[in-house]
C-alpha cells in the first residue's frame, strides 16, 4: 500500500468468519510487537470477536514467531493454524474479505494524503538527510543527535508536482537531469522543508564529499582535550551559540590570520 503520511505501511485485517465482518488497523512494519498490538487494538473494539477454538492465518514470519503464538495460546487458549491461499473454504473467504476492503482503504489514504499541504512550482525548499553531517560538512555515520544537521543546507527550486492515483503526492527539483533540468528522483512532502520568502537563506553550500563553504569569522576561546588544543570558532551567518571547538592544526593551516589575531588580543 502507499505510505501513509504517518509513516504506516501495511493494514492488519482480521476477518470473522462466522459472522462475515471484518475489521483492519494500520500497521508501520511487521514486527511481531506491531502485528500483536494490532490485533489487541481489533479485538478491543467489539466490532469482531476474538476466536474461540482456532485462528488461521498464512504462513507468513508476522504470524508464525512464538511471541504471536504464545499470545494466543496461553492468554486466550486459541491454537493458531498456518495455511497456503485457497487452501481451506475459510482462507478463501478471507481473501476475497480482503480485497473487498483493500480498494476503500487505499482511497481513504489517498484522501488523507491530498489533504495535506501541497507545495507550488517555484518554493524553496531543503531535501532531508539520510545521515547526519557535521558543521564542516562531514557525514556523521550513525543516528542523528541533538545539534546535527538534518537538512541539506543547499537551497533547491520545486520545477514539477507529481500527482498520481494512490501515491502520495512528489516532487521534482531543479537539478541537471535532462532537458526540463530536474532532479533524477523525486521527493514525498516529508523529505522537504520549506524556506520561508523572507527568511535569510543559510550559507551556500555543497555537501557529500565537497567542500562546504562555512566561513570562520572570529576565534572566542580556547582549550586543551585530550592533549589537542582547540580553538572555539564563530562561523559567519551564525549567532556565538552556533560556535563549535575546532582543531587547532586545522585552524593554523586554513585560517592563520585569525589564530594570530586570537593569540595576540587575548
Amino acid at each position: 500500500m502507499p505510505i501513509d503520511p504517518k509513516g504506516y505501511h501495511y493494514f492488519l485485517v482480521v476477518v470473522e468468519i462466522s459472522r462475515r465482518r471484518v475489521d483492519a488497523e494500520p500497521i508501520k512494519n511487521k514486527t511481531a510487537n506491531s502485528v500483536l498490538k494490532a490485533f489487541i487494538k481489533i479485538y478491543g473494539r467489539s466490532r469482531i470477536q476474538p476466536p474461540i477454538h482456532r485462528l488461521e492465518t498464512d504462513s507468513g514470519s508476522e504470524f508464525t514467531n512464538s511471541q504471536i503464538c504464545d499470545f494466543f495460546l496461553n492468554s486466550i487458549g486459541v491454537m493458531m493454524r498456518f495455511g497456503k491461499p485457497g487452501r481451506h473454504k475459510q482462507q478463501s473467504y478471507a481473501e476475497r474479505a480482503i480485497q473487498a476492503i483493500q480498494e476503500p482503504l487505499l482511497k481513504r489514504m489517498t484522501a488523507q494524503e491530498l489533504k495535506t499541504e501541497l507545495l507550488l512550482e517555484g518554493t524553496l525548499v531543503q531535501i532531508k538527510l539520510l545521515e547526519p553531517i557535521s558543521v564542516l560538512g562531514k557525514k556523521v555515520h550513525g543516528k542523528f543527535r541533538t545539534g546535527d544537521i538534518k537538512w541539506d543546507p543547499k537551497v533547491c527550486i520545486i520545477k514539477k508536482l507529481i500527482l498520481s492515483p494512490e501515491q502520495p503526492p512528489t516532487y521534482l527539483l531543479d537539478g541537471p537531469h535532462g532537458r526540463l533540468g530536474v532532479s533524477r528522483c523525486a521527493y514525498t512532502r516529508k523529505e522537504l522543508q520549506v524556506i520561508p520568502i523572507n527568511e535569510k537563506s543559510p550559507p551556500d553550500s555543497v555537501i557529500r564529499g565537497q567542500p562546504e563553504r562555512y566561513v570562520p569569522e572570529k576565534i572566542l576561546n580556547h582549550r586543551t582535550k585530550k592533549g589537542q588544543l582547540q580553538y572555539l570558532v564563530k562561523w559567519e551567518r551564525y549567532s556565538e551559540d552556533e560556535s563549535t571547538w575546532e582543531s587547532a592544526d586545522k585552524l593554523q593551516e586554513d585560517v592563520p590570520n585569525l589564530v594570530y589575531i586570537y593569540n595576540n588580543t587575548k
